[in-house]
């Protein structure tokens, strides 16, 4: 009889046990606004299946990152996500949040208790040192170095749908041309037609001696005709020229002394 009571003792502690048992999970809260991490590892209720941690990041003014360890009975990312991003939006107003829900594989423990803290994310993007301006065709412009936000520092040439043209450089955050293309477009609000050149991805001052061969109009020159080196049959025509010129002249001075001569005997006999 004795024997029997203490079975069914033993069977009502072990079924408390069940009921109340479950996943061991790593249960608490850090964010980059604390000093240290505030979390120790607990037995979740028996209905949890899932051992969670949710991350947390805001970039820009305030930033911040946090995670969340917890356990729960079902997994749904999407509406998890949801909820932590509505609750940061009640609670602060932040609207810039993005959160991640990290479900471990069901039923099995202290799945969550890989996850750290995120990174903050960057209060502003990184400035990158570019030559920066603009160049119409007749020249007229002015370019300098400075700092921009993008990857990519840029030099293009461009020309408007009515023929007009400049020449642009600046960043970009990428290096694709329909990129460039389409932003003077929308300056401009035209179509464009350009030469474009990147530099190095996070590199600075790499279109500094950027040129390319330019969409401007080049200003008319005149071109003179290239010099002719005289062959051996111009220089034999030229000096067949020369010695006619000196019989010609030879002929004129012989014709010229005798008509003196004529005039000075015709003068003595009148004197």
């Amino acid at each position: 009889m004795q024997l029997i009571v203490a079975l069914i003792f033993l069977f009502t502690i072990l079924a408390h046990l069940n009921c109340c048992s479950g996943l061991r999970c790593k249960i608490g809260h850090f964010s980059s606004n604390r000093l240290s991490e505030n979390s120790t590892i607990e037995t979740c209720p028996a209905e949890a299946q899932y051992c969670l941690a949710i991350t947390c990041t805001k970039g820009g003014a305030q930033a911040f990152a946090s995670i969340e360890w917890t356990c729960e009975k079902r997994q749904n990312n999407k509406r998890c996500a949801e909820i932590m991003h509505e609750a940061y939006k009640n609670l602060f107003g932040y609207k810039n949040v993005y959160c991640d829900c990290n479900y471990g594989e069901k039923g099995k423990s202290l799945e969550n208790a890989q996850f750290v803290l995120p990174p903050v994310p960057p209060t502003t993007p990184k400035k990158l040192e570019c030559k920066i301006g603009k160049f119409d065709a007749k020249g007229y412009g002015m370019a300098w170095p400075g700092f921009c936000l993008g990857h990519y520092c840029y030099m293009a040439s461009c020309a408007k749908a009515n023929n007009e043209t400049f020449m642009r450089w600046g960043c970009s955050e990428t290096n694709r041309y329909s990129e460039i293309v389409n932003l003077f477009g929308e300056q401009y609000n035209s179509k464009m037609t350009c030469h474009c050149l990147f530099g190095k991805m996070d590199a600075d001052e790499t279109n500094v001696m950027n040129m390319l061969p330019p969409l401007l109009p080049m200003a008319s020159t005149v071109t003179r005709p290239p010099a002719v080196m005289p062959t051996k049959s111009t220089e034999n025509a030229s000096s067949q020229n020369t010695a006619a010129v000196h019989h010609c002249i030879l002929i004129l001075f012989m014709i010229a002394s005798a008509i003196f001569h004529d005039n000075f005997l015709h003068l003595g006999s009148i004197i």
